[in-house]
């Protein structure tokens, strides 16, 4: 569920110097096959001046392969995430070598590294309950914690992060939560942050949080088909999720890239806007906006809405790039048309599927049209969406009645694939009708984008 933030612009830019502070415990764990305990460290990375009294938090889990690596290779994340105003932890997990105690009935791909797998998942949501425990000291909101973390830290996190449940608790099955591990706190997370990992864990449920899955097909350690796997599964559950699966490469080699025009940690920030935080959408000035009907000829209820970006407000009405996850001919679009002052029978969403849609030329140069004359999948006929324009044209009678005149305020709001919402919020014009909307033309978009009726 997307949740406002009066404060999420200040975890979009970093604007805050980071404070680490390395080695504090969080938790307990055994080792030696259950003869000896050994305390489970993170590192904190804390935004030095960010006065937000509730901030969300990052859980970060470093990779190698169950059998070695360091919280220490995560400085980058916590870095990152602090500068924006996060409360960060990067933590350490128990090892293979270390002998974990781990339940025997416990299933990975990997054979061998099942109760090393086990562990980390344990000392991971530990490491979650830690942080709701000490929200009020680290300036948290209990509310918002977020996992992520890269190769084994990526599988880990998506264990830690689905399930529906509070498991992993324990060891083995009966025993006695540790009360150094907080067993009273939730483990429960906001969303994953899955890069180069994956996961063949089946105990998906409606309620798992929105995932980020970034994997290279080439990658020869942790195989796509646990990155795919993911996918399937979020998909069976209607699960939010953004998949970008990289043609090539090797294991994690995407780190020093960028996808889809952004480093992986920015791509993790656009992620966490969409499916976590609700952000405004980016408003585009409504040229044209036209609606006509008929009721005794409901079937010629007319749209049409043009939108030209060539304004200094406008500038990111842009054509989305091939394959990203803004792209209409991947992930198809949606379209909303509303009166804010409406009531819910006042608003409409049209699905606009990824079949009807193509490259305008031979490339994404020239945009993106939606073609459906025959109204097959929805009553638009056509759009054209290319840098500086959108054009909307429909006809058929699922489309918007005229119903309340005159209407005043109307809405128009574009999504293409999982990317930014554009919105247009257009004035009634002086030939409204009962069977007529035409709306002053606009040369600069409005400053924000009014609610929809719910």
């Amino acid at each position: 569920m997307l949740v406002s933030s009066p404060a999420r612009a200040a975890y979009d830019d970093p604007l805050w110097a980071v404070q680490r502070t390395n080695g504090i415990k969080y938790g307990e764990g055994m080792i030696d096959g259950g003869s000896a305990v050994k305390d489970l460290l993170l590192d904190l990375y804390e935004p030095i001046g960010n006065p937000d009294p509730k901030k969300p938090a990052m859980v970060l889990i470093h990779g190698g392969g169950f059998t070695g690596g360091s919280r220490g290779s995560m400085q980058a994340f916590g870095d990152y995430f602090a500068a924006r105003g996060y409360v960060a932890v990067s933590i350490s997990y128990r090892l293979l070598g270390e002998d974990p105690v781990a339940d025997p009935a416990y299933f990975f791909y990997a054979t061998g590294l099942e109760s090393a797998v086990h562990a980390a998942a344990v000392d991971a949501k530990a490491a979650i309950r830690w942080v709701r425990a000490n929200a009020d000291a680290l300036g948290v909101d209990e509310n918002f914690v977020i996992v992520g973390g890269i190769s084994a830290g990526g599988i880990t996190s998506v264990h830690v992060g689905v399930g529906g449940d509070e498991g992993y608790l324990v060891d083995l099955p009966g025993g006695i939560p540790l009360a150094v591990n907080n067993p009273g706190e939730s483990s429960r997370v906001n969303a994953v942050l899955d890069y180069c990992g994956g996961s063949n864990f089946d105990h998906w449920d409606s309620t798992d949080p929105p995932i980020l899955i970034v994997h290279t097909t080439g990658d020869t350690v942790v195989p796509v088909a646990l990155a795919d796997i993911v996918e399937d599964q979020c998909q069976a559950f209607s699960i939010p999720y953004e998949y970008y699966r990289l043609e090539g490469g090797g294991h994690c080699s995407f780190l020093g890239g960028l996808i889809d025009g952004l480093t992986p940690l920015d791509l993790a920030t656009r992620f966490l806007n969409r499916t976590v935080w609700e952000t405004p959408p980016q408003m585009m000035p409504a040229r044209k906006l036209v609606l006509k009907d008929d009721p005794s000829k409901p079937d010629k209820r007319k749209v049409v809405f043009v939108a030209k970006g060539d304004s200094p407000t406008s500038e990111a009405l842009r054509a989305p790039e091939p394959g990203s996850a803004m792209d209409p001919t991947v992930h198809g679009a949606t379209l909303e048309l509303y009166r804010p002052s409406g009531g819910a029978d006042e608003s409409l969403e049209i699905v606009l599927p990824a079949e009807y849609w193509d490259m305008a030329g031979p490339s994404a140069a020239k945009g993106f049209r939606y073609r459906d004359k025959r109204n097959v999948a929805s009553d638009v006929k056509s759009v054209v969406l290319r840098d500086g324009l959108l054009k909307i044209v429909g006809k058929g009678t699922d489309l918007y009645q005229l119903s309340h005149a005159p209407l005043g305020d109307f809405v128009v709001r574009f999504r293409p694939g999982s990317g930014d919402r554009w919105c247009a919020s257009t004035t009634a014009g002086a030939r409204d009708t009962t069977s007529i909307y035409k709306a002053t033309p606009q040369s600069v978009a409005p400053p924000d984008c009014p609610d929809r009726p719910s």
